[in-house]
């Protein structure tokens, strides 16, 4: 076999196997970088959810639960707070556990380095 034919296939070769890699990685490094976005435009949205939800009027412990922001936000949120906000023969202290949602959904947002 000649050195030029041998050459030429294994060019070939290369070329095929090389175009067949991109052709293939290419969508895969585009799904990658299309499920990070869309993975922080999901926190994003939590995080404004919860920041429109807990930072207006005091709500009782009761109307923070069944809020949809809050079932939302609660399986980031401390034990500790989902805890006390859990309690029901508790009363007072709401303002309390709006500030510490707040504190804790900032914090969550720094983790996430969405600021």
């Amino acid at each position: 076999m000649n050195d030029t034919i041998f050459i030429a296939l294994i060019s070939a070769g290369f070329g095929l196997l090389g175009g067949a890699v991109t052709s293939l990685g290419a969508p895969w490094v585009n799904w990658g970088i299309e499920k990070r976005r869309d993975k922080m435009t999901r926190r994003r949205d939590l995080i404004n959810n919860a920041r429109l939800m807990f930072s207006g009027r005091t709500l009782r412990r009761e109307e923070i639960r069944q809020s949809p922001a809050y079932g939302a936000i609660r399986p980031f949120l401390s034990s500790e707070l989902t805890n006390n906000i859990g309690k029901n023969n508790i009363s007072g202290g709401e303002q309390g556990i709006q500030d510490k949602i707040m504190q804790e959904v900032s914090a969550l947002e720094k983790k996430w380095k969405l600021i």
